[in-house]
């Protein structure tokens, strides 16, 4: 086992790559050329990659080893409309936001904001399980929020939107545009492919 601040730091960096959509879908993860891009040994980049798979962000095949995951429509419609269940979920409970919400960082990119407004909703319910699922959706819809910008024009307003709405005592405006927020998506689940493929 390498050593803790050696592996956070390349399970940080890796993961921000890979949310960030660095690498293409099916895109092989060599664990010696990535420990090359990190400075680092190849030992904590493996123990990395396998904590990764592990959160579902990397793909491993006996023999074929570290890949990033090749999604197809039907799996892009899932993780949407699993996101879209927990929220709705949450909302139901018509709790009012909380002020002391943890934010997920300082977010500085609108596919950053989405995750961190996504984090906060969930935690209204104060479910330790609506959080971690929410945080692993985040992961995982990372890739496709990011060239959300190149499918949508309207992005940012439709942020701006949802943000007024959960500042609100009032669950419902917000349950219906989180609704029109992932059915819209749904709709364009072709167009993320083509760009995620590249």
């Amino acid at each position: 086992m390498s050593p803790a601040p050696v592996l956070e730091r390349v399970y940080r960096a890796l993961k921000a790559k890979l949310r960030a959509g660095q690498y293409p879908m099916g895109y092989r993860l060599e664990a010696s050329r990535i420990a090359d891009e990190l400075h680092a040994s190849i030992t904590p980049v493996r123990d990395v990659l396998n904590r990764l798979a592990g959160e579902r962000l990397v793909q491993v095949s006996p023999g074929d080893g570290f890949s990033v995951p090749t999604l197809d429509e039907a799996t892009i419609r899932d993780l949407l409309g699993w996101n879209g269940h927990i929220v709705l979920q949450v909302l139901r409970s018509n709790l009012p936001p909380r002020k002391e919400a943890s934010r997920l960082s300082d977010p500085m990119n609108i596919a950053e904001q989405t995750a961190d407004l996504f984090y906060r909703i969930a935690g209204r319910e104060e479910n330790r399980e609506f959080i971690a699922a929410i945080a692993s959706n985040n992961d995982r819809l990372a890739p496709l929020r990011a060239v959300e910008d190149r499918i949508f024009s309207d992005v940012t307003h439709e942020l701006t939107m949802l943000e007024d709405a959960f500042a609100l005592s009032d669950s419902k405006p917000l349950a219906s545009l989180v609704r029109a927020y992932h059915r819209r998506r749904k709709l364009k689940v072709s167009r993320y492919l083509q760009l995620l493929k590249r």
